[in-house]
């Protein structure tokens, strides 16, 4: 639910222009791509440490 807020306002702040909401989207859009690369890098890292100890 949370993602499909922060897509909402980057795409809504990018309609009304930066001068209205800032770097905020910038901000948003960062801290997106950083949490789907730290999900993966870490559930990769979890997937291979459980299937060496199988």
């Amino acid at each position: 639910m949370a993602n499909w807020l922060a897509i909402s306002i980057v795409i809504l702040s990018l309609n009304g222009g930066p001068a209205k909401f800032g770097t905020m989207p910038l901000q948003i859009a960062g801290a997106m791509l950083a949490g789907i690369f730290i999900v993966g890098v870490l559930g990769r890292v979890l997937v291979d440490a459980l299937s060496k100890q199988n």
